[in-house]
C-alpha cells in the first residue's frame, strides 16, 4: 500500500495533468462537468484523485481541530491552576 505522500502526489499529478496547474481553484462541480467530456478511465481516474484529496483535507481539518481542542483545553487547565493557588 502507498504512503499517504505518495498517494496525494499521485491525485495532484492527475489533477494537474488534466486541468492544468490552477486545478485547485476548480470547485468539485467544475472537475466534475469537465470530466464528463473525458472517457471512462480518466474519469475514473480524476474521480479517485478527488476522493484521496477530500480525504486528505478532511484528515488535515480533524488533525488541526484536535490540536486546537487540546491547547484550549490545555489553557483552561493552566487557568484553574492559577486561580486555585490565589484563591
Amino acid at each position: 500500500m502507498a504512503s499517504k505522500t505518495a498517494k496525494i502526489a499521485l491525485a495532484t499529478n492527475v489533477m494537474e495533468n488534466h486541468f492544468g496547474n490552477k486545478w485547485f481553484r476548480l470547485s468539485k462541480k467544475q472537475v466534475i462537468a469537465r470530466c464528463s467530456t473525458l472517457g471512462k478511465v480518466d474519469q475514473n481516474e480524476i474521480r479517485a484523485a478527488i476522493k484521496i484529496i477530500d480525504d486528505f483535507r478532511n484528515t488535515d481539518v480533524d488533525k488541526k481541530y484536535l490540536q486546537e481542542h487540546h491547547h484550549q483545553k490545555h489553557h483552561e487547565n493552566k487557568i484553574s491552576r492559577y486561580e486555585k493557588q490565589t484563591s
